[in-house]
């Protein structure tokens, strides 16, 4: 069977850029015997059916560049990049407005993709192909909107189950242990 792979996610590693994690839903664990959720008891909740979605927490992070700079794309790519959003930063905001596009957009193919994961794949330690996908479905929206812009890569150091929920996910690897 192998050794068992410990996440000690009530003590994250400090991570440098101190970004906020965001919280996701994501599919509930499907059981051996096809049956969604923690005990597969269909009276689980007041409605007689079982939870339908579970919470992840990410803290994600982007890098990305102007088209055009560094791969030789057309000075058309230029002008898209500079036309997508502007420099200026709003009020109380310390971004600009093309960083806030990039960011909402992030988010929302984020979302939607872990959407359509379940909760093992999301906390899954392979997380280097979870941001290299995200990563491929940012850039085809934003090259879809002609926006310019270049996604280096989109890297997510850290995935884990809630705060409140976090004793429960330890308890398993501990008593495999």
């Amino acid at each position: 069977a192998g050794p068992v792979i410990y996440n000690d996610w009530a003590n994250p590693a400090r991570l440098q850029d101190r970004a906020m994690p965001v919280g996701f839903i994501v599919r509930p664990t499907e059981s051996p015997d096809g049956k969604n959720g923690d005990n597969g008891d269909s009276s689980s909740n007041a409605s007689g059916q079982e939870s339908a979605y579970s919470l992840v927490t990410a803290t994600i992070s982007v890098q990305w560049r102007p088209k055009g700079v560094h791969d030789g794309s057309a000075p058309s790519s230029l002008l898209s990049y500079l036309d997508f959003g502007g420099e200026r930063v709003q009020r109380r905001s310390m971004y600009t407005d093309r960083e806030r596009m990039i960011r909402a957009l992030l988010l929302s193919e984020t979302t939607r993709y872990l959407g359509g994961l379940t909760l093992d794949d999301a906390l899954a330690d392979d997380r280097a192909e979870l941001g290299e996908v995200l990563r491929g479905l940012v850039q085809d929206r934003l090259d879809t909107l002609d926006a310019g812009i270049q996604i280096v890569s989109v890297d997510l150091p850290s995935v884990a189950p809630p705060k409140d929920s976090v004793r429960s996910f330890e308890d398993l690897p501990v008593a495999i242990q």
